[in-house]
């Protein structure tokens, strides 16, 4: 970067003056931090993307929430509270009841949405992991069939550009976005492009970002994803969407101590346990009440009925049905049984699938909607059954796999049965997750023929991704990428380092 052209000082003269100098260190400042700070990715061709056809739809919005369940959704049962919002998208949905995350955390499960293959394929499964370069992402074919490509969101992961996740986004804005670290200037960029410099970004700030987006690019074709971090630890909801009283001291508002929770869990009393789920949940009504702000601006812009609309998650949570905490370590029903909803344009109807079907089949069924063509092998997810065919039932073979803590797993279910096999203990857990969707009765030693056929199926995914490996020659490990001081901060205060 050149240096900014300052007056030459000459210390034997002695003649400048204290306010060019404090005017000179202010304006440096400006321009370092400025270029040090900014996350957007700008592609070289982004002020003249090529329109290569006439798009069939011509509008995209990928909705996440971060840490959902499946079933803190009331139109998916959830008797305690409502989500209206949610709940009005589904409306005009094909739901998904029984869709499944392809790994129990953040990186790898939005890895696998975006290049539409499990984690055993991409490995973006570590905090430092990095999306092989070698794969063409969602985003990427969206952009190069002549749509504009933005992404809006908060989650620090999702923020490290290093790890390759904004590939092919012309428009990547992901909060957290790094510290100025109190420099000069600071007050200045903070108060004329904080979008730039603000360490984190509430929902109703990234709503109010979407809805300003939105409304400057209405009249283009585009691909837009916006994800929001609540209700991700910390739970701290606004005090509003606090209704018991016993929770409304202010040092019971919020929860963040996930280490010491996650490291001793059964000394956590059944009061703290109900405040913590409490916590949660008001995070999710606030999150909804956001997500209506967003779908009332696209009907106020008239852009709603003919908006292709995906409302989904990358995990869920867990609150000791296993005896555990959070999220990253186990493959359990209550971390990858997600919510899944996608509003086809100018279509008003409810329709819910029973098929067992994978977030990573976003990708092509995305794909296919827009009739944009795309490399397919081994590995690719096939697209969703729209139609639905309640006679094939449970017929997918879903796979997922990749925990960030404890013991590497991976989990395959197919007709109702689910298999999870932990790779250094051995030890196998075969469910019926229809009758037993909590995953409370073990059928390993009952089924073992059936346990010996999902078994080999694990098996032959994890052989397909091995000639996927040596197919596209990116190696069998992915590069690593960097997380500098900043993030690592971050994530420590979400959980995710110690």
């Amino acid at each position: 970067m050149a240096p900014l052209p300052f007056l030459i000082l000459k210390k034997e003269k002695r003649t400048f003056s204290v306010s060019l100098i404090i005017s000179s260190l202010i304006l440096s400042s400006l321009w370092s931090s400025f270029f040090i700070a900014i996350t957007k990715e700008k592609n070289s061709n982004y002020l003249n993307i090529p329109k290569k056809v006439e798009h069939k739809i011509k509008r995209v919005i990928l909705l996440t929430v971060d840490t959902l369940r499946y079933d803190v959704i009331s139109s998916n049962g959830n008797k305690k509270f409502r989500t209206p919002s949610i709940d009005a998208i589904a409306a005009d949905s094909v739901i998904f009841d029984n869709a499944y995350a392809p790994s129990s955390w953040t990186l790898p499960s939005f890895a696998s949405l975006f290049t539409g293959v499990s984690p055993a394929v991409h490995l973006t499964t570590k905090l430092k992991s990095q999306l092989p370069s070698s794969f063409t992402t969602l985003a990427e074919y969206m952009k190069d069939d002549g749509y504009s490509t933005a992404a809006i969101g908060c989650n620090p992961i999702l923020a490290m550009k290093s790890n390759n996740m904004s590939k092919g986004f012309v428009d990547y804005n992901f909060y957290p976005k790094r510290s100025l670290q109190n420099s000069i200037g600071e007050f200045i960029l903070k108060k004329y492009f904080w979008n730039y410099f603000v360490l984190d970004a509430s929902s109703e700030k990234i709503t109010e970002l979407s809805k300003d987006w939105l409304k400057k690019n209405r009249k283009k074709d585009f691909f837009l994803w916006i994800h929001y971090l609540d209700p991700h630890i910390p739970y701290s909801p606004p005090v509003k969407y606090i209704k018991e009283k016993e929770f409304l001291d202010a040092n019971k508002r919020s929860f963040n101590n996930v280490v010491k929770v996650r490291k001793e869990p059964i000394k956590i009393s059944e009061k703290e346990r109900r405040r913590i789920r409490y916590l949660y949940e008001a995070e999710v009504r606030y999150v909804d009440d956001c997500i209506g702000d967003l779908i009332e601006t696209l009907k106020a812009l008239k852009i709603y009925r003919d908006t292709l609309i995906i409302f989904t998650s990358d995990h869920g949570e867990e609150f000791w049905e296993h005896n555990g905490f959070e999220h990253g370590h186990t493959l359990y029903n209550e971390l990858i049984h997600i919510p899944l909803m996608i509003k086809l344009p100018d279509e008003r109807i409810t329709k819910r699938i029973k098929s067992s079907i994978t977030l990573s089949s976003l990708f092509s069924t995305i794909l296919d909607l827009c009739n944009i063509n795309y490399q397919k092998n081994l590995c690719i997810e096939a697209p969703l059954p729209l139609n639905g065919n309640e006679e094939d039932k449970y017929n997918a073979e879903i796979f997922s796999s990749g925990n960030l803590y404890d013991e590497p797993k991976e989990s395959l279910i197919r007709r109702g049965y689910k298999l999870i096999i932990s790779e250094k203990t051995g030890i196998k857990e075969l469910y019926d997750i229809i009758d037993d969707p909590r995953e409370k009765f073990s059928l390993t030693t009952s089924y073992p023929q059936k346990v010996a056929e999902l078994e080999k199926l694990i098996q032959k995914h994890l052989a397909k991704a091995s000639i996927i490996h040596k197919k596209i020659e990116f190696g069998e490990m992915p590069s690593t990428a960097e997380i500098d001081a900043d993030t690592k901060k971050q994530l420590k205060a979400l959980g995710y380092m110690e």
